[in-house]
Formats: C-alpha cells, structure tokens, sequence
C-alpha cells in the first residue's frame, strides 16, 4: 500500500518503484545489499552466532532463546519454526562500501576527503581533526591511498551496544587485514574531456 502511494503520488512518473514489499526486498537482494538475522538474548548479554548459534539458552543469563507464549508456556512457532525473542539486523558493510564505488557519482565521494583537502588551519571536515592527522601519521601508508576508507564509531550508553557491534567489528577487523576487491569509476580530467573509465583495483 505505501509503495502504491509513493509510486502514484510522490514519485515522477518514470520513477521504476516496485509495486510490493517482495518485490522491493528481491530488488535490494539483487543488489547484493540484504541483511543478516542474528538471533540475540532478550536481555542484550549475547549474540547467539558463530559457535554459538545452535545453543538454545543465553550463557549468560539462562533465559531461553526463543518467544514463548504466555497462556501456555510453549515456544511460539512460526511456520513450523521456533521464533526468537530478540533478533539483530546486521546490513553487512563490504557490499555497500563496493557499491559506493561502483557508480561514477558515489566514488568521487569517497575520495573527496583526501583529493580536495584543504590544510589551512580551519576545521571544516573530519580529516582536519587532531584524531584524524594522529591517525594518518600512525599509518602512513594507509592515509596515502585516497580510496581506503576511515568509519569513525561512537561510543553509546545503554542497551550493550558492544554486543550488538560484534558482527561490525569482526567485519571491521577482515578489512583491516584482508582488505576488499572493488570496481572504481575513475574520472579523469584532460583539458576539456572527461573520460571515465571502469577499473578493478585491490588494495
């Protein structure tokens, strides 16, 4: 109904909006940016994921894993399956930063920071920082290639948020380490022609 009304009301008439919630999920996962359920404890002490994921009660607290029905004291099934009390959306971060990269406008973006940079003493962006300067002359040959990435997380009270950020950190971590292959719209700027050429880089 709301996709209904935002196709026929909102949106200019050659707006492609899919006409259901399925089909605007199938376009995202297509896109490769779906998500990743992870089943968590109703009182925030765990993640039940990687080994722990087929254990059916918090290591922490004791309480079950999943929803049970208040009248009867059974777990609540959902489809044949048991349903979890508390469940993390997790939107992996590699397919999306890949896809920043992938369009023309996007990729100019993501490098802006370090092509258009401006050192004159006045804070008008985060590379300007104290934190960001300290962070490039700790590792130098990271600051160097304008395409790397910086994700700045802030502290939260309340609600474990350390639990909850696990699956980010890991991610975190393997980029670190690892690294990400990605498909860079680079523009290049001759006199008076753009040329934009479709690279693959590894870094």
């Amino acid at each position: 109904m709301l996709l209904k009304i935002l196709k026929e009301e909102l949106l200019p008439d050659e707006a492609d909006l899919p006409n259901t919630y399925y089909g605007a999920k199938k376009v995202i996962r297509n896109l490769g940016l779906s998500y990743e359920r992870i089943d968590a404890c109703r009182n925030d002490c765990m993640l039940y994921w990687k080994e722990d994921n087929l254990i059916d009660s918090c290591k922490v607290c004791g309480e079950s894993k999943w929803k049970v029905d208040k009248r009867n004291g059974e777990v609540k099934n959902k489809k044949g399956k048991k349903v979890a009390s508390k469940i993390l959306l997790y939107f992996p971060l590699k397919p999306r930063l890949q896809r920043l990269y992938m369009s023309s406008k996007t990729s100019s973006l993501m490098t802006c920071h370090h092509d258009e940079r401006v050192d004159d003493g006045i804070m008008r962006h985060p590379t300007d920082s104290m934190a960001w300067k300290s962070f490039d002359e700790l590792h130098p040959s990271f600051a160097v290639e304008s395409r790397n990435v910086q994700l700045r997380l802030a502290n939260s009270p309340g609600d474990a948020i350390d639990i909850y950020l696990q699956s980010l950190i890991k991610e975190l971590k393997e980029l670190w380490d690892i690294g990400l292959k990605i498909v860079v719209w680079l523009t290049l700027v001759k006199l008076i022609n753009i040329v934009t050429t479709l690279i693959t880089v590894e870094f």
